[in-house]
C-alpha cells in the first residue's frame, strides 16, 4: 500500500515538473517571436468633435497600421482581406451605438431591396430584433414555407446562422445571412426556452403575403397585416374592397407581431383608418418637420378595433397611435414595442449602402413613444395556449375580446 502511495506521489511530482518545463519553454518561444513596434500614441476621445475628426487624425491611421501589421504577421490562419475591409465600414456605423443603423455591402443591399418588395429567396420567417436580449426573434413563420415545414416556431430566437453566433447583429444583417440563392441550404440554430434547436433548411422563393383577410361573421371583417412592405398597399386595398362587397359593417385590423416597415406604406394604409389630417410627423436633428397626411377620402367610418401587442413596432405604432389620438377605433391587446424613430438608407456609388436613424416620429397629438410604446384602450394578455400552439380563432382570447369591444361600440 505504501509503495503504491509512493508511486502516485512520484507520478504527480513528475507531471508537475513537466508542466513547469512546458510553461518555461512556451514562454521562451513566445518571448523570442519578433514583434512589430506596438507603441501607439494616446489620444483622448474628448478631443474629437465629429467622426470625420477621428478619420483625419494621423494617430488613428498609425494605430490601424500597427493592428494590421500584427495580424498580417502573426494571425495563424488565412485572412479574408475583403471581409476585413467591409468590417471597417460596418464598424464605424456600429460605433454609433444604434441597433437600427447598419452598413450593407452591395450584395446585402440587393437582398434588402428584394425583401422590401415582398419577394425573396429564403426560409419564410419574419423576424425582429429584441434589443434587451440582443438576439433576433422569430415573430412569424409563413405557412407552407421551409421554416414551417421544419417546425420553426414564432418566439424562437435565432442563435446561430451557419455556425456563426449572431449576437448583437441588426435584423437586416441576420436576414441577409438567412436568405440566399434558391436551392441552397442554411444551417440555423434557435434558442427555444432553455433548449437549442438546429435545422438545415433549403431556401425557396418566398412571395410574402403581408395581408390576410376573412369575414368573421356576417358583418365583421378581419384583416391581418404582418408587415408594411410595398406589396402591402395593393393587398390592403383588395382586402377592404372584398370585405365591403361581402357586407362588412365593422372591422378588426390585426397588427400583432407586425415589426413595421415603410412609413410611406403606413401612410397609405392610414388613409383607410383615420380621418383627414396628420397621420404622423417626423422631426430630424435640425428640427425640420415633415408631415404625413391622410386625405380622408377612403376613411372607414364604421366601428373599428386594432389589435396590438409587444411586437407591434414602428409603422404599426404609427397606425395605432393615430387611431388612438383621433379616437376612430379602440386598441385591444398589450402595450406596443416602443420604436419611435425612423431610418433611411443612402446608397453609395459602389452599390453599398448605409441605413441610419435620422429622425423621431410623433403621433398626431405630438407624442413620441420611443422606449415606452402605446398602451391599449382595452388591455388583454394573450392566453398561454396561443403562445405555445399559435393563434387560432377558437383559442385567441384577444381576438374574442376585440369582437366584444365591437359589440360595445
Amino acid at each position: 500500500m505504501e509503495n503504491r502511495k509512493s508511486y502516485f506521489q512520484g507520478v504527480l511530482s513528475g507531471a508537475a515538473v513537466m508542466l513547469l518545463v512546458s510553461v518555461i519553454v512556451f514562454s521562451i518561444c513566445f518571448k523570442n517571436v519578433n514583434k512589430p513596434n506596438i507603441s501607439v500614441a494616446e489620444k483622448s476621445d474628448s478631443d474629437y468633435g465629429s467622426i470625420q475628426d477621428i478619420l483625419k487624425d494621423e494617430k488613428v491611421y498609425d494605430k490601424l497600421q500597427v493592428l494590421a501589421e500584427i495580424l498580417d504577421m502573426f494571425y495563424y490562419d488565412e485572412i479574408d482581406i475583403e471581409q476585413v475591409e467591409q468590417y471597417l465600414y460596418k464598424g464605424i456605423v456600429a460605433g454609433v451605438g444604434d441597433p437600427y443603423s447598419a452598413y450593407y455591402t452591395k450584395d446585402e443591399m440587393k437582398s434588402l431591396t428584394e425583401a422590401i418588395t415582398g419577394v425573396y429567396s429564403g426560409v419564410g420567417i419574419t423576424m425582429s430584433l429584441d434589443t434587451e436580449v440582443g438576439y433576433v426573434k422569430v415573430i412569424k413563420v409563413n405557412k407552407n414555407s421551409p421554416a414551417a415545414d421544419a417546425g420553426v416556431l414564432a418566439g424562437d430566437y435565432i442563435y446561430e446562422v451557419n455556425g456563426e453566433n449572431i449576437a448583437g447583429m441588426d435584423t437586416s444583417d441576420v436576414a441577409n445571412l438567412v436568405r440566399g440563392e434558391e436551392g441552397t441550404t442554411v444551417d440555423l440554430t434557435f434558442l427555444r426556452g432553455a433548449e437549442y434547436v438546429k435545422y438545415t433548411l433549403e431556401r425557396k422563393s418566398i412571395e410574402e403575403e403581408t395581408v390576410e383577410w376573412e369575414m368573421m361573421d356576417k358583418n365583421t371583417g378581419y384583416i391581418i397585416v404582418s408587415k408594411f412592405d410595398i406589396v402591402t398597399i395593393d393587398s390592403f386595398k383588395e382586402a377592404m374592397e372584398d370585405l365591403q362587397s361581402k357586407g362588412m359593417e365593422r372591422l378588426i385590423v390585426d397588427l400583432r407581431d407586425n415589426p413595421g416597415g415603410s412609413v410611406d406604406t403606413a401612410n397609405e394604409i392610414g388613409e383607410y383608418l383615420v380621418p383627414k389630417g396628420v397621420l404622423t410627423y417626423i422631426q430630424d436633428k435640425a428640427g425640420e418637420r415633415k408631415d404625413y397626411n391622410c386625405s380622408g377620402d377612403k376613411t372607414w367610418n364604421g366601428p373599428l378595433v386594432v389589435l396590438v401587442n409587444g411586437n407591434s413596432a414602428s409603422a404599426s405604432e404609427i397606425i395605432a397611435g393615430a387611431v388612438k389620438d383621433y379616437n376612430t377605433g379602440k386598441l385591444v391587446g398589450t402595450t406596443t414595442f416602443g420604436k419611435g424613430i425612423v431610418q433611411t438608407t443612402t446608397t453609395l456609388s459602389d452599390g453599398s449602402a448605409v441605413k441610419y436613424t435620422f429622425a423621431k416620429y410623433y403621433t398626431p397629438k405630438g407624442d413620441n413613444i420611443h422606449g415606452k410604446g402605446i398602451e391599449p384602450d382595452v388591455e388583454v394578455e394573450l392566453d398561454e395556449i396561443n403562445i405555445k400552439e399559435g393563434y387560432s380563432k377558437e383559442t385567441d382570447n384577444q381576438l374574442k375580446r376585440a369582437m366584444e369591444v365591437l359589440d360595445e361600440q
